[in-house]
């Protein structure tokens, strides 16, 4: 059978009947009776800009005149694949820890639905070492950003006292937290595309002090007071809109702290000469970043900092907003909501840009590629 071809191999014509189930872009769609299959597709439809990709909230799915694109579904299927990989991963991450705990190889295979010897043929060799490293990292960062939110740590150990907070009112610090994050994440995207021959590590000391003035703001119990109250003056403007805002921040801050601490390991690597674990820390900190940029410009968090940048304004406080962006607040929102959507041609019209790549491989994709480089030098 030849690529492009509509037959399949038994040479029957491929359905292309009109679709008489929901359409993944309908909001009705994640609304199935099995509730894994509800859950999965809450999932999937997040990963793509849940109902806010191209039809918004009032598509149902009873006109066919109306109808998405099949580039539209395709948008579905790239999310649906990111799921199933993240769900194998998942799956070993959750295996081994069981393992780990005394499990017998019976009771995964029991719990899996499969005999022993299958599961331990799946999941018998572990996980990598890389991975296991990672998840301890990702596992301590979070754990120290909860133990600071909660109190557990005092939130001075990070450099940010109680008086900070009266000179400067919180909501401006936090907005000014988050703006900036995402503007380190893309001035590391500017270094990592074209980095000075002469001097590699110029501008990388900025991008780290920026991080780590965002992350020490934003673990703290008042950042995350701030972003709660906030979030309760959320318009729910949708069936779709998740009213828990705080569960992104918290996710976007997470990561910020995993870019946080793969970027002071690049620095001792730097430091100790180490220049395969510098090469190595440089993806991973490409990577988290895109994942903090991803967070944050959800529109459960873009429209909870217009609401903070509403009384900031107010009260006669200044927002940064960065040159090449539009200064109309309407036009700001119009443009995240097209970076959310993944709207290319909205998304290149508002900001100016030659191009913009909203999908990048996976962090897995991304070592294994750097892994390659480092064996052919």
């Amino acid at each position: 059978m030849n690529a492009g071809d509509d037959t399949e191999p038994n040479g029957s014509l491929y359905d292309r009947t009109s679709w008489r189930g929901t359409s993944c872009l309908s909001h009705l769609w994640p609304y199935a009776s099995d509730q894994p299959l509800f859950e999965t597709k809450r999932a999937v439809a997040n990963l793509t800009g849940g109902l806010r990709h191209t039809f918004g909230n009032h598509y149902l799915g009873l006109n066919e005149e109306d109808a998405p694109s099949a580039s539209d579904v395709l948008h579905f299927a790239r999310a649906a694949k990111s799921v199933e990989v993240a769900i194998d991963k998942i799956l070993h991450e959750v295996v081994a820890e069981a393992v780990s705990r005394g499990a017998t190889w019976k009771q995964v295979g029991d719990a899996l639905e499969v005999g022993r010897t299958a599961a331990h043929k799946r999941f018998g060799k572990g996980l990598t070492e890389p991975y296991k490293e990672e998840l301890e990292h990702q596992g301590s960062m979070r754990t120290a950003a909860y133990c600071f939110w909660t109190g557990i740590i005092d939130a001075e150990n990070l450099g940010h006292e109680d008086a900070d907070w009266e000179v400067t009112p919180p909501e401006v610090a936090v907005d000014y937290a988050i703006r900036s994050a995402v503007k380190a994440s893309a001035l590391f995207a500017e270094w990592f595309a074209s980095q000075d021959e002469e001097d590699p590590l110029k501008g990388l000391r900025r991008v780290y002090e920026i991080v780590r003035h965002s992350y020490h703001v934003l673990s703290t119990p008042k950042a995350l007071e701030t972003i709660v109250e906030f979030s309760r003056n959320l318009p729910s403007e949708t069936p779709w809109t998740d009213i828990n805002a705080p569960v992104y921040f918290m996710h976007g801050i997470t990561t910020l702290a995993c870019v946080f601490r793969h970027l002071t390991k690049l620095w001792q690597a730097v430091d100790g000469g180490l220049e395969k674990e510098f090469r190595n820390q440089i993806t991973y900190a490409y990577y988290y970043f895109n994942q903090v940029s991803n967070t944050f410009v959800r529109p459960e968090c873009t429209h909870v900092m217009a609401l903070m940048e509403e009384k900031i304004v107010e009260a006669g406080h200044f927002v940064s907003i960065e040159p090449n962006g539009p200064e109309d607040e309407g036009l700001q929102q119009e443009m995240l909501d097209a970076i959310w959507r993944k709207d290319k041609a909205k998304t290149l019209e508002l900001t100016g840009e030659s191009d913009v790549e909203f999908y990048m491989p996976s962090l897995d994709e991304l070592l294994r590629r750097q892994s390659t480089e480092d064996n052919m030098e």
